[in-house]
């Protein structure tokens, strides 16, 4: 009955697959935010990844680690990715096999992933039994080429186990107070990628929508890691019915080190530039950089020339063109309202200084105040608008029927025909999907094969369906007077109206949620206006006031 049949095997063999996916699925509980990525999400991630040149580019065996491997599927899709391009370099594939490493801390999984990679015949593949957050004497700080992962989310208590030594390490412990309680182990998993990846490498890894709007203070500073170290090469919605356990949105984060080793590194340097911009630390008002700050100007739509005079100001006389822009009546609102001024103008000691002194005390600290937001938001400007090319944005669709053809597979839960079942076939060998051709890796009409030219640099006319291409300052917010960083998959479009546009605050004195009364709007004649969410711009805030009569509530 088994003659014929090799359980190891040099050549991708779709029963492996079929064979771990069953005993995954079956045999190990998925929990504490693991869940196993399917071979097709693998094969695309992969194959979006400029392998062929970091190949080519080096001498050297380049490294690869997947710091959550789980059962082995991206490392041993990278693996078989690799050696048709490192045989027609007419280098030894072993060489490469010896440089790629799993780290796992599920033990079952570790020894699985072991298994994978012998049956697999990719035997020299490395797989350490330990927790990818701690240091580890085999794991090289900036030592690796290429990372490929889904890490974990959700996992409470996670940073328990890790020594002071470790959580030292760690900006998002030290910058936001994060403590063992914390279940955003997904943050800490993206910061550890810029401890692990050399200058110049490449990320894939998959995690949760959230990362990129949650406006909580650690995923506030995990994108601001995100920001200073990485180009963002391109951001892929999956979409809900990815994965066969949970519905989580989930998106792939393509990333590139940025790439220039002299110190300091761009992140340093520019914040030295924006710290000497404010500190006035140039002569003739002449400024290194410059057109940075004119880029940012035109960007918010600010007056350079009124723009540079806040740079090593004391006084609010010659900033009075500039406070009439929006932005800046918004910072003089955000200031005096703020529980910081409320309590000084209470306090006996400022209410016992002259009128004048009182004034000049506000505008000293109003000056600190827009020193301060206005450094930051310069700052991530210049860091994002440096960005060579554009980000590479690929929206899941919106539907069940279209994302099951976007993804190429669906998840039966059909008793005796449970599992994954693929688009075109039986196996992922004959899917059929926009994310890549799986007899065709470098199919130019697929998105995988799109990503991959974004990160060499090339432009892909037309583009697959599903993307578009964004500027990386389009997709942060600078209108706002609270800077969060918040990564938009889509540009903000400006409303066409030939009504004037006004602030929300500005038309309505009390803002208040309520349900909607019985019976319908239409016979309200009385009380506050309802405005539907199309009448208010998510830029400015502004409400399209339109000459109809409102609807009461």
């Amino acid at each position: 009955m088994w003659q014929g049949l090799r359980l190891k095997t040099n050549e991708q063999n779709q029963f492996l697959g079929d064979m771990f996916e069953f005993f995954l699925d079956n045999g190990i509980k998925q929990s504490e935010g693991q869940f196993f990525t399917p071979l097709p999400i693998c094969k695309f991630i992969v194959s979006a990844l400029p392998l062929a040149q970091k190949i080519e580019e080096n001498p050297e065996p380049i490294k690869a680690i997947d710091y959550a491997c789980g059962s082995g599927h991206f490392l041993n899709e990278y693996a078989y990715q690799i050696k048709p391009l490192v045989e027609k370099q007419e280098r030894d594939i072993s060489d490469y096999y010896s440089q790629i490493t799993g780290i796992e801390k599920e033990d079952r999984l570790a020894k699985v992933a072991k298994v994978a990679a012998y049956m697999h015949g990719q035997e020299q593949i490395k797989i350490l039994d330990a927790d990818a957050l701690a240091s580890h004497s085999e794991i090289r700080q900036e030592g690796y080429d290429v990372l490929v992962a889904n890490p974990p989310f959700a996992v409470e208590r996670f940073l328990q186990p890790l020594s002071d030594a470790d959580k030292e390490k760690y900006e998002l412990i030290q910058a936001t107070g994060e403590n063992s309680n914390t279940d955003n182990i997904e943050c800490f998993f993206l910061e550890r990628i810029h401890h692990l990846i050399a200058r110049g490498g490449v990320v894939g890894v998959i995690v949760p929508s959230s990362i990129l709007s949650n406006t909580e203070a650690v995923h506030n500073r995990t994108r601001e890691i995100l920001l200073q170290f990485f180009d963002i090469v391109s951001i892929a919605e999956l979409g809900s019915g990815t994965f066969g356990k949970t519905g989580t949105n989930t998106v792939v984060l393509f990333l590139r080190r940025k790439e220039k080793a002299q110190k300091p590194e761009a992140a340093e340097h520019y914040r030295n530039r924006v710290e000497n911009f404010f500190e006035g630390d140039e002569n003739n008002e002449v400024y290194q950089d410059y057109h940075l700050i004119k880029a940012y100007c035109n960007h918010i739509d600010v007056s350079y020339e009124e723009y540079i005079k806040l740079f090593d100001q004391t006084s609010l006389d010659p900033l009075s063109n500039l406070l009439e822009y929006d932005i800046f009546k918004d910072y003089r609102h955000d200031f005096d309202q703020s529980t910081e001024i409320k309590n000084l103008k209470k306090s006996n000691v400022f209410k016992k200084k002259k009128e004048a002194e009182q004034s000049a005390e506000l505008d000293q600290r109003f000056i600190v105040y827009l020193h301060k937001i206005e450094k930051e938001k310069l700052y991530y400007f210049i860091l994002s608008h440096e960005q060579e090319s554009k980000v590479l944005i690929v929206n899941a669709p919106s539907t069940s029927k279209e994302r099951k053809r976007f993804l190429g597979y669906e998840w039966s839960g059909r008793k005796g025909d449970e599992g994954i079942k693929y688009n075109g076939g039986d196996t992922v060998n004959d899917i059929i999907t926009p994310l890549f051709d799986p007899q065709d890796l470098d199919n130019g009409t697929k998105i995988n094969t799109a990503i991959k030219r974004n990160f060499i640099g090339e432009i892909t006319d037309p583009l697959p369906e599903h993307c578009h291409y964004i500027k990386l300052t389009d997709m942060l917010n600078f209108s706002r007077v609270d800077f969060d960083k918040v990564i938009r998959l889509n540009p903000l479009q400006d409303i066409e109206t030939q009504y004037p546009l006004v602030k929300l605050g500005d038309a309505i004195e009390t803002i208040e949620s309520g349900n909607r009364p019985k019976g319908g709007v239409e016979n309200i004649s009385s009380g506050a206006w309802s405005l539907g969410g199309e009448h208010i711009h998510p830029t400015t805030g502004r409400v399209d006031l339109r000459t109809e009569v409102p609807t009461f509530i």
